[in-house]
């Protein structure tokens, strides 16, 4: 599963608009549906937050899909991204899941921002 947050969409909507940090996320939405393949799950989960469930993926092509829509998200202009990885563990409820992707999400953040980080890193 991978955790997602535009990085710097306060300032832009501080600076510029609330109408363009909206026109921002759509961009996001718009460009994590064409690296996302048919079989993802690709969520909006509130503010600048995104998920994508990647079911029959392991950990190398998580960190692929999440590069692929780091890459695809600098390359438009539209500002940078973080991306929290992590392998869900079945015993474990969604909510704890979502946790831990959001935590390796924060990581990222909190090295540079821009960049993909996975849980057991």
């Amino acid at each position: 599963m991978l955790f997602l947050d535009s990085d710097n969409s306060k300032l832009t909507n501080d600076t510029l608009s609330h109408d363009k940090g909206n026109e921002v996320l759509g961009h996001f939405g718009a460009v994590m549906l064409r690296q996302t393949r048919g079989h993802d799950l690709p969520v909006k989960l509130h503010g600048e937050e995104f998920a994508v469930l990647l079911p029959r993926t392991d950990k190398a092509g998580a960190q692929l899909v999440a590069e692929n829509i780091r890459t695809a998200f600098e390359n438009i202009q539209e500002g940078t991204v973080s991306i929290g990885c992590v392998e869900i563990e079945l015993t474990e409820s969604l909510k704890t899941n979502l946790a831990r992707a959001d935590q390796a999400m924060y990581a990222a953040k909190n090295r540079g921002r821009n960049q993909v980080i996975n849980y057991d890193d």
